[in-house]
């Protein structure tokens, strides 16, 4: 599930190239021009919602975190833009899709199955 989610989403935020150029523009232009940071704060949370309800769903299937929800977030969400950024620098290369496994193993690996339920004898 966290592959074919974070797969889900990736797909869905590098179907439009140059939609990404301006956002990432936007985004370096609103760390000194307050103007922009209204638009900038809105397409970067709503990547945030996207992989919230990522986690949200693998909470839902009762998998448990091993790690402060909200760094979570804070860490896949940066890690998305680096991943962003790198694509849009270099397109989508070998090297870039191994690069992309990492936050899905990183999420694997901070949240474990649920417990099994033990079943009287």
């Amino acid at each position: 599930m966290i592959d074919r989610g974070f797969a889900t989403i990736w797909a869905a935020i590098t179907t439009d190239r140059a939609l990404l150029v301006a956002w990432f523009g936007l985004q370096a232009e609103s760390i000194t021009n307050a103007e922009f940071r209204g638009g900038a704060s809105y397409i970067t949370t709503r990547l945030s919602e996207l992989l919230s309800s990522l986690i949200d769903r693998l909470l839902v299937r009762g998998r448990v975190l091993h790690i402060d929800r909200d760094a979570l977030e804070i860490l896949v969400v940066a890690d998305v833009q680096g991943l962003i950024l790198k694509y849009l620098d270099s397109a989508d290369t070998p090297q870039l899709q191994v690069a992309i496994k990492t936050p899905q193993d990183f999420l694997a690996t901070v949240s474990s199955p649920p417990p099994t339920a033990q079943t009287p004898r």
